[in-house]
């Protein structure tokens, strides 16, 4: 008698592992596996790019390269979103002349993998199996999205130097530029990208960058031409900047995505 319960249990156990192949319809192809992502909220990025004979070529394509790479990461799941401005820097004062846009839509989370049910494994099967269609379909807009943007990303990476040199009016009309965007998306988190040579900063009013982070990308021809990092720091956090990172160009491309 024991031994029939122990044969009806067996068969009751492959039929239910059965019937979790035939819905989830993973039989000989890998499930869907979700995508951890913490929580971003609506992020504004504005970054300055010098790109001229004041700088080497390796850093300019360090510099476009990482910023395609950090915008590539920013798309996913979880996330309300993120408008990136790349102004280059030229001879004029103003920003706006070589500006490009990217914007990237807010996602919503991967949804929950349904709770197991030793109880009723039919009923497990089937919430199980519409969870790997609905993971699937997820994704494959999350795709989509990623495709849609990645010619201007490669277009991004491929940017040819300007002709004109920089000069510290171009910065500080860049600069400018931020904070009057910053000002106005007082929601989300702003972001300050600086990729330039130069050796001053200007001044700002307190206040300037309230609440902004900073990334410093620095170009040194020579150790003396270089910003001192705690120069830097003092005259960002003065304007009210949260937080300033300063790497070179080099380094830029191990971080992973600060957007």
């Amino acid at each position: 008698m024991n031994s029939q319960y122990r044969i009806r249990g067996v068969i009751s156990a492959l039929l239910s592992s059965i019937l979790l192949v035939v819905l989830c319809g993973c039989s000989g192809s890998p499930q869907e596996q979700p995508i951890h992502a913490a929580y971003k909220p609506y992020r504004v990025v504005q970054a300055c790019l010098q790109r001229d004979s004041g700088v080497t070529p390796v850093f300019d394509h360090q510099v476009v390269n990482a910023l395609a790479q950090w915008t590539e990461q920013a798309m996913t799941v979880n996330q309300s979103g993120l408008i990136e401005y790349v102004n280059e820097l030229s001879g004029a004062a103003d920003a706006g002349t070589h500006t490009t846009a990217y914007l990237i839509p807010s996602f919503p989370r991967d949804p929950e993998k349904p709770a197991s049910s030793p109880d009723n494994p039919y009923a497990s099967s089937d919430a199980l199996a519409k969870w790997q269609h609905t993971l699937k379909v997820h994704h494959e807009k999350l795709r989509e999205l990623r495709a849609a943007l990645k010619p201007r990303l490669d277009a991004l990476r491929s940017l040819t130097p300007n002709a004109t040199l920089l000069t510290p009016a171009s910065l500080i009309g860049c600069i400018n530029v931020a904070h009057l965007r910053f000002s106005h998306e007082r929601e989300g988190q702003n972001i300050l990208v600086l990729a330039v040579s130069m050796n001053t900063l200007p001044t700002f009013a307190p206040k300037f960058l309230a609440g902004s982070r900073v990334l410093f990308i620095r170009f040194c021809r020579s150790t003396s031409s270089c910003l001192n990092d705690t120069a830097i720091r003092d005259r960002f956090l003065a304007a009210g900047a949260t937080s300033i990172t300063i790497v070179d160009s080099a380094e830029s491309q191990a971080i992973s995505s600060p957007f």
